[in-house]
Formats: C-alpha cells, structure tokens, sequence
C-alpha cells in the first residue's frame, strides 16, 4: 500500500504528485468496498476494471485485473496508481510516480484520468505502454475508459481498461511507411517518445507503428542508426546511419 506521509510537494510535470494520506487512503478502501453498486460492477461487469480515488490511486480492482497484474491478494495494488501497478518503464522516473514524468504528459490513461476528474464526464483514450518485469519489456496498447462517481461526498474513478493490444498490431500491418522528410515540427513532449511502439498522437487505430518500425528495421536489421532532427523552422527529418563494410 502506497501513501503519502509527506507534507512537501513532489516536483511534477503533468499530474499531481500528491497522494492519500493512509488514513484516508484506508477510509476510502473502505467506502468503495461498501458500496453495493461498485461492488456490483466489480463482480459483474467483465474485462479489466479498477476503481481510483481523487489521487489516482488503486481502492479496488476486480479478479481479472488481479489475474492480469499477476496477484493473488488485491491488497497488493492498494495505494498504488495504474503505471505503477503495471510496472510502466516510466512510472518511477519522477519521485512522485505514475503521472509526473515528463513521459506522462502524453500518456492517454493519465491524460484521461485527469480530464475525467476534470470535467465529471466520462473520458476515454488510447494507451501505449511498455510495461517491464525482471528481465525484459513489453509493449501493450490498452483503451483506457474513465467514468467520474461521487460515494459520500467523495470523488473516485472507475477506470475501464481493455486490451487492444493485437486489434492495434493488424490494424497497422496495412499502414507501415517510412518518411524521410515531413514538414511539420515535432513537440518536445511527442519527440520523447516517438520511437516508443504503438505510440501515436492519432485516434485511430493502426497508428504508432511507423517511426517504430522505421528504427526496428533500421537498427535491428541493416545494423544502423536511425535518429531525428525536428524544428519550426526547417520541419523534422529522419535519418539512417550505415557504417561502410
């Protein structure tokens, strides 16, 4: 269980750092466990489903969430934010966790999360992910769904996640291409993360493939460097590497 003891703010550079102190943390455990409809939700609605607090912390997940995190007792994920509980390669590069990395700011189940709490509207996104355990990494794409509830004068999320993974693969297999030059300029916050797999700044799906293909098939297969330039001035230009043999 993950809380906040401390009284200081956590530098960030998207979401908030802060987190439930453990008392409230545990009030709220509590309440969301106690409720009658998100108990029902829980057992009765299939796919992945959690229910967050107003710090975007873990209060509840049902048996498949369980199942995907690869836990037997829910009380493990207690306290903790969804990059964290999956294990995000980005989700402790801030002290703050899940949601303050400069990576984060493009991730679309924080961005979801808090525009959700936000706006008190439903708000759904699409999520690329590289997830790790002890000796590798994982690229998965998940459809996040986030639904405002109020229990008690207390605000959570019900976040609604599925697995769009292989959907996202064949959808791009008819959309892989390679640019050489392209007009447009490249924001930092999209640059960061330009190479990373299933990625996209586009809705639909298939996207995210492109520029990582360009660097697997690059780098993996013919050995060399590819690399980016980006500005306003000149547009953003890829380039290839190969050493003479």
């Amino acid at each position: 269980m993950l809380t906040d003891t401390r009284m200081e703010t956590e530098t960030t550079y998207f979401a908030p750092a802060e987190r439930a102190s453990e008392q409230e943390l545990a009030r709220e455990i509590k309440l969301a466990a106690s409720s009658p409809v998100m108990s029902g939700i829980l057992k009765s609605v299939g796919g992945l489903i959690a229910i967050l607090d107003g710090h975007r912390q873990i209060v509840a997940i049902n048996d498949s969430f369980a199942r995907m995190l690869g836990i037997s007792d829910v009380e493990e994920a207690m306290g903790l934010r969804l990059g964290e509980a999956v294990n995000c390669i980005y989700s402790a590069r801030q002290p703050g966790g899940c949601g303050t990395s400069e990576y984060c700011s493009t991730c679309g189940a924080v961005i979801a999360m808090v525009t959700g709490m936000a706006t008190k509207d439903t708000v759904e996104r699409v999520c690329a992910v590289t997830i790790k355990d002890d000796c590798s990494t994982k690229d998965i794409v998940m459809r996040v769904r986030c639904q405002p509830v109020e229990l008690e004068d207390t605000d959570f999320l019900l976040l609604f996640l599925q697995d769009i993974t292989e959907q996202q693969q064949k959808a791009a297999l008819e959309r892989v291409f390679f640019h050489v030059w392209n007009k447009q300029f490249i924001p930092d916050d999209i640059a960061r993360r330009i190479f990373q797999r299933n990625f996209s700044t586009k809705a639909e799906e298939g996207r995210g493939i492109g520029t990582y293909s360009m660097k697997l098939f690059g780098e993996q297969v013919l050995n060399g460097k590819v690399s980016f330039t980006t500005s306003a001035e000149n547009g953003t230009t890829f380039t290839l590497e190969h050493p003479i043999s």
